[in-house]
């Protein structure tokens, strides 16, 4: 199989977003680990940008409304209402995450990794 942008290269990779095939000068970044091409990469720093931000705000309420149910319902073990809770919410955004497709790491090959959260080190 040739690259997809340089039909005259041999791909070396298959981009995670478009499914094109890549060159080693196509092969550019990682999203979560996977090969894509630069259009890809920014297309998932975008999404981080825009949905980032509501996977913690929409964890946050959940955290909050399962550890009052939590804790309601074990009165005599807060502990394990608060580590149930916890539990819970981290299920939560991580299920929300793959829903709104937020990917937790984009990197160029060869630089600093970029954390989708925390962005660039």
């Amino acid at each position: 199989m040739t690259c997809a942008v340089h039909p005259d290269e041999p791909s070396v990779a298959t981009c995670v977003g478009c499914r094109q095939p890549l060159c080693r000068a196509c092969a550019t970044h990682t999203i979560d680990g996977a090969p894509s091409c630069t259009a890809c990469a920014e297309t998932a720093i975008a999404r981080t940008s825009a949905y980032g931000g509501v996977v913690i705000a929409a964890s946050a309420a959940v955290y909050v409304l399962l550890l009052a149910i939590g804790i309601r319902a074990t009165a005599h073990a807060r502990v394990l209402g608060a580590g149930l809770a916890a539990v819970g919410t981290i299920g939560f955004g991580r299920v929300l995450q793959v829903i709104l497709k937020v990917p937790t790491s984009v990197e160029a090959i060869g630089t600093p990794r970029v954390d989708a959260a925390a962005g660039p080190r």
